[in-house]
Order: structure tokens, then sequence, then C-alpha cells
């Protein structure tokens, strides 16, 4: 609790330039709208190559770049993509027998919880990953799952967003 409460004033300078970052990627909209394209490739290549093992031979590199890279492009998101979506599948999942609806209520949060939280609905929702919903103007649905984050080395002071799944899990 300490440690959080001594970190809130870094989270929320953190927070504050995330969110100018993310209105800076939506004024430039969708740059790569095709991850087939020679372009979208060639980018996501030329990340690639940065996190690569120093000891390949350009040979390993290339076959890497052939079998990997150029054929499942599609796999591969960096900013400026457009929002993941699945098409052509309709899911059909069927609460078990006698199941009634769940909706989870919010947690209590610190401050510090809340504004990571907070942060990453707002970029999911900005790069249309999700959608918030106004209870005031619109339905709400009959599952809801809470949202929290946690701890996690590479992400650090934003940590990692979690939906919990169990209850809505348990009844279908």
């Amino acid at each position: 609790k300490e440690r959080q409460a001594k970190a809130v004033p870094y989270l929320r300078k953190l927070v504050q330039e995330k969110d100018a970052f993310i209105q800076e990627q939506l004024k430039k909209g969708v740059i790569y709208p095709n991850q087939e394209s020679e372009e979208f490739r060639k980018v996501i290549w030329a990340e690639a190559q940065k996190t690569l093992r120093k000891d390949l031979t350009d040979d390993q590199k290339e076959e890497f770049r052939r079998r990997i890279i150029w054929p499942y492009s599609k796999a591969f998101w960096i900013e400026g993509c457009a929002a993941p979506k699945v098409t052509g599948f309709l899911a059909d999942i069927r609460p078990l027998a006698g199941a009634k609806p769940y909706k989870a209520q919010p947690w209590g949060m610190s401050e510090y919880d809340q504004l990571r939280t907070e942060y990453h609905i707002r970029e999911n929702v900005a790069q249309g990953k999700m959608e918030r919903i106004d209870p005031r103007r619109e339905k709400v649905p009959e599952w809801a799952s809470t949202i929290f984050c946690v701890d996690h080395a590479r992400k650090g002071l934003l940590g990692r967003p979690v939906n919990d799944y169990r209850m809505v899990n348990s009844r279908t």
C-alpha cells in the first residue's frame, strides 16, 4: 500500500503522457488498414529485426522473415493498425441449464489501481478493442465481468489489465 501511494504522482504523470500519445495516434487514424500489405510487412520486419538474437546469420534472419513475418503478417499488431476483429464467425455461447446471468460489481480499488485500470479502459476504447457503455443511455448487458490490473515487470507502473471471467465461465 505504501509503495502504491508513493507511486501515484509518477503514475499520474505517466498516464497523462500515455493519454496524450493515444490522442496523437487517434488524430493519425489507421495507418495500416491492410496488415498483409507490403508496406506493413516491411514495418513489422524492421521492428522484428530489433529483437532478433544477435548470433543469427543473415540466412537465418531471411528465413524468419520469409517463413514467419510475410505469411503471418496479420498476426502482428502495432500502433496504427485497425483494431483486431474476428469476421465470419458467430459465437454460440450458451449458459448452463438453470444458470442465471451474472453482473460482477466493480471492486473497491486503491487510487493507484483505479488510475491504471481507467487508463487501460480508455486505451482499449480508443483503439476500438472495447466499447464503453453509458448505463444512463444504453441497456446494460445481462452478463458482465470485472476488470482490474496486475503488476507486470515489463509493463512498468501501468501493469497489465485482466478481466475476471470466473463467474461467467462457471455458468457457461
